[in-house]
């Protein structure tokens, strides 16, 4: 399965972002390559918040600041851009993998504008 972060979007305490898991290369340059689109939304918390696990991650940001916590949202339904009859993974088989791709980002762009503040 190849996950690739298409758009991460961050700023006042939360964000959006957009990937995508790719299916098998087209027969042609005209043929549009399948793909399914996923969709989250973020969002930092200085507590441990509630959280719905069936649409939800809650990860530990490895930083050392007052908001530790970032709470993933996935779309309960992405859409797919081919035809249905593709196998495509179970949320369970992406959903940790990109969960902890963005909580290193964020981590890193909250690292640099504490250092760019500091600096």
């Amino acid at each position: 399965m190849k996950l690739k972060v298409i758009q991460l979007n961050f700023g006042y305490g939360g964000g959006s972002a957009s990937a995508c898991i790719y299916g098998p290369e087209p027969a042609d340059v005209f043929a549009r390559r399948p793909q399914l689109a996923i969709h989250i939304n973020f969002s930092l918390h200085r507590d441990q918040p509630d959280f719905e696990s069936a649409t939800q991650d809650l990860v530990t940001l490895p930083i050392e600041t007052a908001t530790p916590f970032l709470c993933v949202g996935f779309l309960s339904d992405p859409p797919m851009h081919t035809d249905r009859d593709l196998n495509w993974p179970h949320p369970s088989e992406y959903r940790h993998k990109l969960t902890q791709a963005i909580a290193k980002m964020v981590s890193v762009a909250i690292q640099t504008s504490d250092a760019d503040c500091h600096g």
